[in-house]
């Protein structure tokens, strides 16, 4: 089994470096790194992940980890054990989610907490839809946080840089293309990963652009 760690980075080294020693503690087993940062190419979030998972599937991985310069991890190596063991017992779950938060918590329908069998049971929350408020649009299930995929349902994602932001990739790509299928995406219900990125963004102006622009420039 190999596993190759995809980490997309926007010029803020400082926070890389607290990501990258927070994933080490908490990675039990020794994988390839790759590191894209597009900072000095001004190329988007959108452009430059296109880029970094084309270098991950030039690899012989059979799963990647994928993460972000502004998440560190908590909590040891538990995460692994049991994302690891999901996507080998549960083909129908391609995205396992690390960094459930609180506040998204909050917007879930209750009782959607559940339960996988191992020789004991591994605490999952799956990634139905749910709304911030009544003016926002569901959120069908795209996980864009730190996360565990298998090599082959990465490479049936589409081009991001074919959507206008990560809300509709969610919304045009991910539910009919997945969601819709039967593909699920699911959280463990630990939050073991932090975002530490917040007032850190690199393009200042970017509250006062559209919404739907935002999210594909941080």
């Amino acid at each position: 089994m190999n596993i190759v760690t995809l980490c997309l980075s926007c010029g803020r080294f400082d926070l890389l470096q607290r990501a990258l020693e927070s994933y080490r503690q908490c990675m039990p087993v020794e994988n390839e790194l790759i590191v894209y940062d597009d900072s000095m190419r001004n190329l988007g979030q959108a452009k430059a992940l296109d880029h970094l998972i084309e270098l991950g599937l030039a690899t012989n991985a059979d799963f990647f980890m994928m993460l972000e310069d502004d998440w560190i991890f908590q909590y040891g190596v538990g995460w692994y054990y049991d994302s690891i063991w999901i996507l080998q017992n549960h083909p129908e779950i391609m995205i396992i989610g690390l960094s459930l938060t609180s506040e998204i918590r909050s917007h879930m329908l209750p009782g959607t907490e559940l339960s996988v069998t191992r020789n004991d049971f591994i605490k999952i929350v799956p990634h139905e839809p749910w709304q911030l408020s009544e003016r926002h649009a569901y959120w069908n299930g795209w996980i864009g946080s730190p996360k565990l995929m298998r090599r082959q349902d990465v490479y049936d994602l589409p081009k991001f840089s074919n959507y206008i932001a990560e809300e509709r990739f969610d919304q045009q790509a991910w539910k009919p293309m997945f969601y819709d299928k039967g593909r699920k995406s699911i959280w463990l219900d630990k939050q073991y990963c932090v975002h530490i990125g917040d007032n850190r963004s690199l393009f200042p102006t970017g509250d006062m652009l559209n919404p739907e622009m935002r999210t594909w420039l941080k």
